[in-house]
């Protein structure tokens, strides 16, 4: 039996969702419709693509082999279409754009604002998630352009483009009463046992500090887990520990002298902010505008 593209979309969807009920509700179609189009790509696959449970749905090990040339025709028709609508002058451009917490807070803005003085035109939508979710967006087509932290391994998200657009520098951060904060610098085993405020998992600061901080053999406690770079800083303001925190997000109170940055010997956590997007051919006209706009900024 052949694959129905119909069938491929449907099944991203739902493993996009975890939910078949969800996914007909996000395609605008019945909940038989789209259980039926997985009922027949599973006979046309000749193997299970998944499993129901009470919460939801999970992929096998075929329907995860599956899954990235599903997502794949998701992207494509997603491309078509919008070049369908640029061409025939339907609409105004759009421009989604996914980004880690803290480029989204405290980098983005000012150059989107720029961005937006050069192509007024364009509706610009701006998502914030952690890394992670961020590149989930990329790869099921819901934005066009990530930008995250960390450098992003080939084999994790195959088919996109990506190089680094700037540095940023991890640091470490106490509030002034902090017994290291009259220290100026420490060394890596005074470290051990350290209470630290720590980023959600998912993080690029949370990932870039224990890979960092595994390779000294430092080992630290955490005092709390915070979801985003906001409340994480509001926390070791507050004294409830030390900070691996982005300089893009505390130069004020650093410049202030709210927050001390401690140096660490034999410690530099320098942090490619990355960019990633489809090949050329599959960038809107939009996307591309502002490739071209980074690009310029960069140089």
């Amino acid at each position: 039996m052949a694959l129905n593209p119909e069938h491929l979309l449907s099944f991203a969807r739902v493993a996009e969702t975890g939910s078949v009920s969800t996914a007909a509700e996000t395609l605008f179609r019945s909940q038989p419709a789209i259980s039926q189009h997985l009922r027949q790509l599973t006979e046309a696959m000749g193997e299970p693509l998944y499993r129901r449970h009470s919460g939801g749905v999970t992929l096998t090990d075929t329907g995860l082999a599956l899954l990235p040339h599903a997502q794949a025709l998701e992207r494509a028709l997603a491309g078509a279409q919008r070049l369908a609508r640029e061409v025939q002058g339907l609409e105004r451009g759009v421009l989604a754009i996914g980004a880690s917490m803290t480029i989204a807070v405290y980098l983005l803005p000012r150059l989107l604002s720029r961005f937006h003085r050069q192509q007024p035109g364009l509706d610009l939508q701006l998502l914030t998630r952690n890394s992670t979710e961020v590149l989930n967006l990329l790869s099921s087509g819901r934005i066009d352009v990530a930008l995250v932290e960390t450098p992003v391994a080939q084999d994790e998200l195959p088919g996109f483009e990506q190089r680094t657009l700037f540095t940023d520098e991890v640091v470490l951060a106490v509030p002034p009463g902090h017994p290291l904060a009259s220290a100026g610098s420490v060394k890596p085993a005074d470290l051990d046992g350290c209470e630290l405020v720590v980023r959600e998992p998912g993080s690029g600061t949370r990932r870039v500090m224990e890979l960092a901080l595994a390779q000294l053999g430092v080992n630290v406690r955490a005092a709390i887990e915070t979801s985003g770079i906001e409340a994480a800083k509001e926390a070791i303001l507050q004294g409830l520990g030390a900070g691996f925190i982005s300089r893009l997000a505390v130069e004020r109170e650093l410049s202030s002298g709210l927050l001390k940055e401690v140096q660490v010997d034999g410690l530099s956590l320098q942090r490619q902010l990355t960019l990633l997007h489809p090949p050329a051919e599959l960038c809107s006209r939009s996307s591309r505008q502002f490739l071209e706009f980074l690009e310029a900024v960069r140089a």
